[in-house]
């Protein structure tokens, strides 16, 4: 219930005039209201076209090592907005998890024949 009420939260500041730090403090305060706390390292990115994860983020969780740049959202702009609210310390339980990126403009090239035919055996 958290966080819907978060994502809803962020639904109505995401809007021209406003900053990312109005919606990271909302996220809080709703955490809060919940006895819950937001999942430190979730960043909702701005999107554009061919780019999932654009410069502009909003941080779930700001912290002592983990802080954004506070800007103000602009007419026009979208958002993916991810929230993660944990009843616990509001860390990730996996250390080993892996963000992999692929550049804009680069192309990855299909499996080698000799994987295909492993894969028909």
């Amino acid at each position: 219930m958290a966080a819907w009420n978060a994502a809803e939260a962020a639904l109505r500041l995401v809007q021209v005039g406003n900053t990312n730090t109005a919606v990271t403090s909302a996220f809080s305060k709703i955490a809060a209201e919940f006895q819950c706390k937001p999942v430190q390292g979730v960043l909702s990115h701005q999107l554009k076209q061919h780019v999932i994860d654009g410069n502009r983020v909003i941080i779930g969780c700001e912290t002592d090592t983990d802080k954004v740049e506070e800007f103000e959202f602009e007419m026009n702009e979208v958002y993916c907005i991810d929230v993660v609210m944990s009843t616990g310390e509001g860390k990730g339980k996996d250390d080993r998890a892996a963000e992999h990126r692929v550049q804009a403009g680069r192309r990855r090239g299909l499996q080698p024949e000799d994987a295909e035919g492993a894969c028909l055996a």
